[in-house]
């Protein structure tokens, strides 16, 4: 099991990304251990409230692509074609650019050749480096959502549409 990680080492990682911005750290929420008085179990607090260290915030731990370790990783993990967040920062149209939305992510495609990695000045190795080709990569994820269905995470009937979207996804990346 993957341990998890401090958020600032996680935003790291996505700052490698091209073209991704990632919110400026002072403005994110931090939760402090706080003093609110004798009488706040009585619902009587002091102002100000003392507040004193920050609490950790620990995030889930990420690979050198970004993608979550945590949990139960479908094959859009195992063999990925992109970069995938459950968070994104607000579009500069609707001002704040700098602040997250969560619970509204984002994909980042992998560059699908070596030349488009190395034009585009992306870290992460590109689709035609992981995958040989189409097949190859349909063959992976389908080993991938059978050892999950073996394992009881999905249901065997499942498996086809988790490969289809796996797929999917792949041809997106690819032909995009």
């Amino acid at each position: 099991m993957e341990l998890p990680g401090e958020r600032d080492d996680v935003l790291n990682v996505f700052d490698l990304l091209p073209e991704q911005v990632t919110p400026d750290r002072s403005k994110l929420w931090v939760i402090r251990a706080m003093d609110l008085g004798g009488r706040s179990e009585n619902g009587v607090g002091i102002y100000p409230t003392k507040e004193y260290e920050r609490y950790a915030c620990l995030v889930s731990s990420v690979d050198m692509d970004g993608n979550e370790l945590g949990g139960i990783r479908l094959p859009d993990l195992t063999q990925p074609v992109g970069t995938h967040s459950g968070w994104n920062v607000r579009h500069p149209k609707t001002g704040a650019p700098d602040q997250p939305v969560p619970m509204i992510g984002f994909s980042r495609w992998f560059p699908p050749t070596e030349t488009d990695r190395a034009s585009a000045d992306d870290p992460r190795p590109s689709i035609q480096t992981r995958y040989i080709d189409r097949d190859t990569y349909t063959d992976l994820v389908t080993q991938d959502a059978q050892q999950l269905s073996d394992d009881g995470y999905i249901l065997e009937s499942d498996i086809d549409i988790v490969v289809k979207n796996a797929v999917d996804r792949y041809d997106v990346a690819i032909d995009r």
